[in-house]
């Protein structure tokens, strides 16, 4: 979604990193929702800054400012959004797959982001825009491990006694999960409980007698749907859909997405038709068989061909 000049116009707070910060505006283009969008910076800590905490205490995003200066966040954001639509299409069906969108709420994909950018991975992956920049990652990795810090500081420049508590709190909780993202298993954890749950979608999907190509059924996606989109849409921006969904592993689910990623609202937000940026990350044994070939080119070089085929065993 573009930015939209002209002052009167409900203000939506994003960072475009994040998937809630998507989901919203996905939810806006399928309301046709008239906003002007504003993008917030978390890795300058932007959101941690005093006008941003007097929308938001704990610095929250994405937010929609409206023009009688009430902000909203969470669900009320999104039923904001509902409020605002005046389109007569069904663009969202906000009252259908409310179990599924529980489920993708508990299971949160921040998991397998911090600890696919804390740890390296043990197979070769392609990495996508923007997780393709080294640069992005570095800022993505910084956020993550001084995120509580900043927290702190902030909760030291506030006045108000409730919002430095829940500040601190909020620091408190993001240093727990951080221990487990920095341990060894964390990634192990995190693909684990993802694999649950997507095994579940895949079973739902796939059942016999089911109407409808959505979770709540219907005719319109449900908030379940978008925020399983962009969950799928994460793994793929990793590199992981092979392992999730991709290459006959969960083939209902690899309809799914395939299906939901090219509704306009989905490309217009997420940009992955115009955002190819791509970069190979390898795993150890990888390194290791490169490092055997570049050993055998440097060999036909110095010792000619008979000590290539020798060492082949041919």
């Amino acid at each position: 979604m573009e930015e939209v000049e002209g002052s009167g116009l409900p203000r939506l707070l994003v960072f475009p990193g994040s998937l809630s910060s998507w989901r919203a505006l996905i939810v806006a283009e399928e309301l046709q929702v008239e906003l002007q969008v504003e993008v917030v910076n978390l890795f300058l800590w932007h959101h941690l800054l005093p006008a941003h905490l007097a929308l938001s205490p704990l610095g929250s995003l994405p937010v929609l400012l409206l023009p009688t200066g009430r902000a909203l966040e969470g669900e009320e954001l999104l039923a904001g959004l509902q409020q605002l639509s005046s389109s007569t299409a069904p663009g969202v069906a906000f009252k259908a797959g409310k179990e599924w969108q529980e489920k993708l709420a508990q299971a949160s994909i921040s998991a397998l982001t911090h600890t696919s950018s804390l740890h390296p991975s043990s197979r070769t992956t392609t990495l996508r825009f923007p997780y393709h920049d080294p640069d992005y990652c570095t800022m993505a990795t910084n956020y993550i491990l001084t995120r509580a810090d900043r927290l702190l500081e902030a909760a030291e420049r506030q006045g108000s006694a409730e919002v430095r508590v829940g500040l601190v709190r909020l620091a408190e909780e993001h240093q727990a999960a951080l221990a487990g993202h920095l341990e060894p298993a964390g990634y192990d954890r995190a693909v684990e409980a993802l694999h649950a749950l997507l095994g579940e979608l895949e079973e739902e999907l796939g059942r016999e007698g089911r109407v409808g190509a959505w979770l709540g059924g219907g005719v319109a996606p449900s908030l379940a749907d978008i925020t399983l989109g962009l969950v799928l849409h994460r793994v793929w921006q990793l590199g992981l859909e092979g392992e999730f969904f991709e290459e006959g592993v969960r083939p209902s689910l690899s309809v799914y997405y395939r299906g939901i990623r090219t509704r306009p609202a989905f490309l217009r937000v997420t940009r992955w038709r115009e955002e190819t940026g791509v970069r190979t990350v390898k795993s150890d044994s990888d390194k290791v068989a490169d490092s055997a070939r570049l050993g055998l080119g440097a060999a036909a070089v110095v010792g000619g061909l008979f000590l290539v085929k020798k060492l082949l065993g041919k």
